[in-house]
């Protein structure tokens, strides 16, 4: 099906939309007071910035509501901390509104907020900030403590996550699709057998000799992926580093 062309008042209302979110996003950066929602296109209103942060963290789970925080990549302005888009307002409202945390504030066409009772420190702010971060590193470490040879299968994780990461940095669809699904498929079944191993699943010793020998394959593929240029020299060095180090560690178990 052919993608609808962008009509005038599309293009009017991204610009009304805009010029919203510029002076929402200059507000944002020392808001610790309010949740501010913005009128965004579509139908869709927008959280941003530091209200997105507190919304999410501290007060979805209060009032027991999931909200996702995702990565801003809309137009020129982008709120580094993340944005969340509602539709159903009415739901959100009615459960806001119960919050011990929260008072209604003022609402016109383009916003309406809420106020914290109590303004959060800078510190909480931090810590709310940091919230997804600390309970990965919390289950990372429940994790590694259950999981025989830790350091080698966090060594296994960094790679694919960097490969993966690398991978997603390119657009150009045609260099993406050269040599490169050869790396991530030898990282990713490197990654898939260490996983059996600290299972118990397959033989520690012959599973850590398919993990050294499909990250032997992928260091080849990163020779060609070098000399063809399909990536940045850095983000070739950063990737053969990465798998240097691993395949050392998964050396010193054997």
């Amino acid at each position: 099906m052919a993608k609808r062309a962008e009509t005038q008042a599309d293009k009017a209302e991204k610009k009304a939309y805009l010029e919203r979110k510029k002076k929402l996003f200059e507000f944002e950066k020392t808001n610790y007071g309010k949740i501010v929602f913005l009128r965004g296109t579509k139908g869709y209103w927008l959280v941003g910035g530091h209200s997105a942060i507190i919304l999410v963290n501290k007060i979805a789970p209060e009032i027991k509501v999931r909200m996702a925080l995702k990565r801003d990549t809309d137009f020129d302005i982008k709120f580094k901390e993340g944005v969340i888009n509602l539709k159903n307002l009415g739901f959100y409202k009615e459960r806001l509104d119960n919050s011990v945390y929260l008072e209604r504030g003022e609402e016109t066409e383009d916003y309406f907020f809420y106020k914290l009772k109590t303004r959060i420190s800078e510190k909480e702010f931090d810590l709310l900030f940091r919230s997804k971060e600390i309970q990965r590193q919390k289950l990372q470490s429940m994790i590694e403590k259950s999981v025989p040879m830790p350091k080698l299968m966090r060594k296994m994780n960094d790679v694919l996550k960097l490969a993966y990461r690398i991978y997603l940095k390119r657009t150009d669809a045609t260099r993406k699709n050269v040599i490169v699904p050869n790396l991530l498929e030898d990282i990713r079944i490197a990654h898939k057998t260490m996983l059996l191993v600290v299972r118990a699943e397959i033989d520690k010793r012959e599973g850590l000799r398919k993990v050294r020998t499909r990250l032997e394959l992928a260091m080849c593929d990163l020779i060609q992926i070098m000399e063809l240029e399909v990536w940045t020299v850095e983000d070739c060095t950063m990737m053969a580093v990465m798998i240097i180090e691993t395949k050392r560690v998964a050396e010193n178990y054997d």
